[in-house]
């Protein structure tokens, strides 16, 4: 898939590096292209952990889109370019923590955000 060659593309000057994937408990859709996204993280040499359907939404509004946390800022920049290259909105979030792994969060109705 194109998108996924850009996304592993853009990642190459960042081998080893880890991300951590998430989407939300029962998103079938966020789900989807969450794993979309990890085949690209994996073509570009990251190490990324799958986290899929494991955040809960208890009180409040469900995030839509994708986030990336700015743990590493030119990996944060890259991820995020390459998405929004692909059309898929998403947003740079500051950091969480220490500097290390960043996360990429796919938020519930990710291709809603488009229209």
């Amino acid at each position: 898939m194109k998108q996924q060659q850009e996304l592993a593309d853009a990642c190459k000057p960042f081998p080893g590096h880890g991300v951590e994937l998430f989407s939300y408990v029962g998103d079938a859709e966020g789900g989807r292209l969450g794993g979309l996204i990890k085949a690209g993280l994996l073509k570009g040499k990251m190490i990324v952990a799958d986290r899929r359907n494991g955040i809960q939404i208890v009180n409040g509004p469900e995030p839509e889109g994708v986030e990336i946390t700015d743990n590493d800022h030119a990996l944060a920049v890259a991820i995020s370019n390459s998405l929004s290259a692909a059309h898929i909105a998403n947003r740079i979030a500051p950091r969480m923590g220490k500097q290390g792994y960043s996360t990429v969060t796919v938020g519930t109705k990710p291709f809603e955000v488009l229209k």
